[in-house]
């Protein structure tokens, strides 16, 4: 019987799997092309105000995606990427100007980032838009906001594609 030669395929077949799989302690770590588009102007839709977004994807596939508008009427607005919904924003008066933004992150570690869930789609190559939120906002902080359909109010910015996409 050659077992010796037997073990040496096991540890071969192991060490070839932690090494595509991740490492010894069966971590598994995803590699992903790192991008950075920086900040990318949004066409305005409403004739009004001005908007931008950035989508970083690191190497591990930790994402993020901010977007900001600016000189726009008072209110919520829905973020909808590829027509899901990724959350809502308001847009407060900021000394002469109003101005609102909302940052998504794979993991939210500083102030006002909220969580870019796993299940959503990448921002990369994907129909990006910033609608007036049809939600009203509640008269006090007791009532809950009423509702509404996200990513069905009158569109204000949208962008097709991030710039050199493949």
């Amino acid at each position: 019987m050659r077992t010796g030669r037997t073990w040496s395929s096991i540890a071969a077949f192991v060490l070839t799997a932690a090494a595509i799989f991740g490492d010894a302690t069966g971590t598994a770590r995803a590699q992903c092309m790192g991008v950075d588009t920086g900040d990318v102007s949004l066409v305005s839709e409403a004739g009004i105000g001005n908007a931008k977004a950035r989508f970083v994807r690191k190497e591990d596939c930790d994402r993020d995606l901010r977007v900001e508008a600016q000189d726009v009427p008072l209110g919520y607005y829905d973020l909808c990427v590829d027509g899901v919904f990724f959350g809502a924003f308001q847009v407060v008066k900021v000394a002469r100007q109003t101005e609102g933004d909302i940052d998504l992150d794979s993991h939210p570690d500083h102030p006002g980032e909220r969580l870019y869930t796993a299940a959503w789609p990448d921002a990369l190559g994907a129909s990006i838009e910033v609608r007036q939120s049809t939600r009203q906002p509640a008269k006090n902080r007791k009532q809950p906001s009423a509702g509404g359909t996200p990513c069905t109010g009158t569109l204000f910015f949208s962008y097709t594609s991030f710039p050199d996409e493949p």
